[in-house]
């Protein structure tokens, strides 16, 4: 995670490339499931949705946790894919029904607002 944080600062600073070329760094080497869901979290945080996607989905073959579906339902449901995002929800709430963190993605999406970390 402590790359991601660089690629982060490097990639949002505007160095965008070298940003870049340490997230792929890490994708190529043996990501946990946390890692895409990071490189996600930025890209989509960032308004790369198209980037995102199939990082949230990765994370999400690998692990089965309700704040991990909650998150990824949120950014569906931020850019437009309503339906996905209430399923992942649902598969939240399913998954673990009083995780705080999945309902504070849940609203934040019902809100219109992007998902928030604490």
């Amino acid at each position: 995670w402590e790359r991601i944080a660089i690629a982060a600062v490097q990639y949002e600073g505007g160095d965008k490339a070298q940003g870049e070329s340490v997230l792929q760094a890490v994708l190529a080497g043996k990501p946990e499931w946390s890692d895409y869901q990071r490189i996600g979290r930025l890209y989509a945080d960032l308004g790369e949705w198209e980037k995102a996607r199939p990082l949230f989905d990765k994370a999400m073959e690998m692990k089965k946790k309700a704040s991990l579906y909650a998150e990824a339902g949120a950014w569906y449901y931020f850019n437009g894919d309503k339906e996905k995002g209430e399923a992942l929800f649902d598969k939240a709430f399913a998954t673990e029904a009083d995780d705080p963190w999945a309902h504070a993605m849940a609203a934040a999406a019902y809100l219109g607002k992007k998902p928030r970390y604490w």
